[in-house]
């Protein structure tokens, strides 16, 4: 999303300067496909959710393996059964977390996103 909004962002002015036919409508459009990746952007707030599924995916790759090969917390039990336990226990915790991340940022954005009495109070001061 980034890439097109500076890409596009970039584009435009080369796009006006130069001595394209129906340049005016070509510019119209990449500034248009901008102008909407800044609102999409802003309002789902892709860049923070990648970084949490991403970690979160991360972290569930990592406790696989120590599980599989019995490492870390799980050497510690004597069962596979009280060992896989742990494991999921660890893994739903990892994925609770992160659903809750994600809501707190889109209810943050919601919340950027509505004026509050204050400050419509403010400006018409």
């Amino acid at each position: 999303m980034r890439t097109a909004i500076v890409l596009g962002g970039v584009i435009v002015p080369v796009i006006v300067n130069s001595g394209l036919p129906g340049k005016d409508i070509v510019a119209s459009v990449v500034s248009l496909v901008v102008a909407a990746c800044v609102a999409l952007e802003s309002v789902y707030h892709y860049r923070e959710q990648w970084k949490n599924y991403r970690s979160t995916e991360q972290f569930l790759s990592r406790e696989q393996v120590l599980f599989l090969t019995g490492e870390g917390g799980y050497k510690e039990f004597k069962s596979a059964q009280s060992a896989f336990i742990y494991f999921v226990e660890r893994c739903e915790g990892a994925i609770e977390a992160e659903n809750a991340s994600t809501l707190n940022v889109m209810t943050l954005a919601q919340q950027e996103a509505k004026p509050t009495k204050a400050g419509k109070e403010g400006a018409n001061d």
